[in-house]
């Protein structure tokens, strides 16, 4: 599915406390209007709206997986060059290969950033961003590999012992970018600031 448009907004309804506030995230997509006869009569300008509330959000923004110490980016290239090699095993090659159709098949909002100039989805690119999440991996016993925009999974989320699931900073400097990336989220959830 091609998105056309992408856009997030914050409600800031007088008198609801920043983190009680919603998110509103619209993604355009392109729509066929067809007759009854199963013809197609035109386009239609459609969305899909995804309401979240600012606490959710705001915590989502800070446990980003390219901020977590268990994600590696360098060993998931490394396999996809053995992969991509001649000579590698053909359940390795089918595994990347069912990896980019499932990239294909899924395209979603957060891969929007992996747009081609043709506006089409550049899943090498998309590729070259993912990683290995080593806690995912080590509790399913198989590779499991994620973009650095996803969070962990709401089945290892537990709101007493694990809010934020596997996540742990990957150091000082990730823990301040995410500090700053959940304090962005809730000023501007307060009016004072933008996302």
């Amino acid at each position: 599915m091609k998105i056309t448009s992408d856009t997030i907004a914050i409600s800031n309804a007088p008198g609801v406390e920043p983190e009680n506030q919603v998110v509103r995230r619209t993604i355009g997509v392109p729509g066929e209007a067809t007759l009854n006869t199963g013809s197609a009569a035109g386009n239609l300008a459609t969305s899909v709206v995804v309401d979240t509330q600012v606490s959710e959000f705001a915590l989502a923004n800070r446990t980003r997986c390219a901020l977590c110490k268990h994600f590696d980016n360098e060993a998931f290239q490394r396999y996809l060059a053995q992969a991509d090699h001649p000579a590698a095993p053909m359940h390795v090659r089918r595994e990347v290969n069912d990896l980019r159709a499932s990239l294909l098949m899924t395209y979603n909002a957060s891969m929007t950033q992996h747009e081609g100039q043709d506006g089409d989805m550049d899943v090498e690119h998309a590729l070259k961003a993912m990683g290995f999440c080593h806690a995912l991996t080590e509790e399913a016993g198989e590779s499991v590999v994620v973009h650095p925009l996803a969070v962990c999974p709401p089945e290892v989320v537990d709101p007493v012992t694990a809010p934020v699931g596997y996540f742990k900073p990957r150091g000082n400097e990730s823990e301040k970018f995410a500090d700053a990336a959940y304090d962005r989220v809730m000023k501007a959830a307060a009016g004072k600031g933008e996302l």
